[in-house]
């Protein structure tokens, strides 16, 4: 860097906000950069129609790459795996952005309403592994039936935030594997359904929204038949007074917010525990792991409960043990999440 000018010149602050390019710690990095709720983004709101770091940004990843550095690749553009492209309004930036990083695997960016659809700009992208959407608008003209195909794509974070927010009906997804379908507003319950049936054969982890729930949860073993990761926000998703199979092939049940205070002595939740006692027994019968966060919901430090919330946890109900011995007899795991940790018994007691 110091001694090849061309390298110094560069405003590298930019890239650095938008790109990954450590090779080392890709595999580490880019999933967890991917899942961030709070990303660095080009746009700070869906008003934005200017970018003030764009022509650095445009510098960067069009300046050729010093022949010194042995690579394949011509111009910075060609390193750039991640992208944070926050809310994709109709400008020309956000087009040249995608057009100089042919390698990308990982996008997160924002949908809003506009003349200019980004389903088919993003399926040109044959490096796409993950992509995550939060739509304010359709990815594709009502009257585009023309087939996008994302021939690398197996992740997909699908946020709808309006009804018209789709676009969906032409894709082609041979790879995908995980999969979650959110509607904001209220879940629309048909499209859900259709979409999973286009998609869904495929699909090893699927998130399940608690609208959707009843209706999918009937037939998400024809849906999803190679399922094996299911993720709900909480047990109760599941009919606790009428319990059916559910799906014979997961092994992994996640649950986003299931702790431990739910399941103490003075807060007793009967239906919570029918459903925990039916988890392997009847609604999936491979059972082989169940996660949560289990860590008490900490209030704020200036609350009345926060002192009493630090304080020491109480005791676990009988039924409770009893179920975990059961589950260690049976090979199914207790893990939890915050800390990717897991829970035996001789933990509990």
């Amino acid at each position: 860097r110091h001694g090849n000018p061309s390298i110094r010149k560069l405003d590298t602050r930019p890239t650095l906000c938008v790109a990954l390019t450590c090779r080392t710690f890709a595999k580490l990095a880019l999933p967890l950069l991917f899942h961030l709720t709070e990303m660095l983004t080009f746009a700070l709101s869906p008003t934005s129609t200017t970018l003030s770091t764009a022509p650095k940004i445009m510098s960067t990843l069009t300046s050729p790459v010093p022949t010194f550095l042995s690579s394949d690749a011509r111009l910075y553009g060609y390193f750039v795996r991640f992208l944070s492209l926050g809310y994709l309004s109709p400008v020309s930036h956000f087009k040249q952005v995608l057009s100089c990083c042919p390698n990308v695997t990982h996008i997160v960016c924002t949908i809003v309403p506009g003349p200019l659809k980004w389903g088919p700009l993003l399926a040109q992208l044959h490096c796409l592994v993950a992509l995550r959407i939060n739509a304010y608008d359709s990815l594709c003209a009502d009257d585009d039936s023309s087939a996008l195909t994302f021939p690398t794509l197996e992740i997909l974070f699908l946020l709808i935030q309006q009804d018209r927010a789709w676009g969906t009906i032409s894709w082609n997804l041979p790879k995908l594997r995980r999969l979650s379908l959110l509607c904001v507003r209220s879940p629309d319950l048909t499209r859900s359904v259709d979409f999973l049936q286009r998609y869904g054969k495929t699909l090893d982890y699927f998130y399940l929204e608690a609208g959707l729930g009843p209706l999918v949860l009937a037939e998400l073993e024809s849906l999803c038949p190679r399922l094996t990761h299911l993720q709900v926000i909480h047990p109760l998703l599941f009919e606790p007074n009428n319990p059916k199979p559910v799906h014979r092939g997961i092994t992994i049940i996640e649950f986003l917010d299931l702790r431990r205070e739910e399941l103490e002595v003075s807060g007793g939740n009967a239906p919570i525990r029918r459903v925990l006692e039916n988890l392997h027994l009847i609604l999936f019968p491979c059972l082989k792991q169940i996660r949560c966060p289990w860590s008490l919901r900490t209030p704020p430090p200036d609350s009345p409960e926060f002192s009493e919330n630090i304080a020491q946890p109480e005791r676990l109900p009988t039924w409770f043990l009893e179920l975990v011995a059961e589950w260690e007899r049976n090979g199914i795991e207790l893990i939890r999440t915050d800390i990717d940790d897991l829970i035996t018994l001789d933990s509990l007691n």
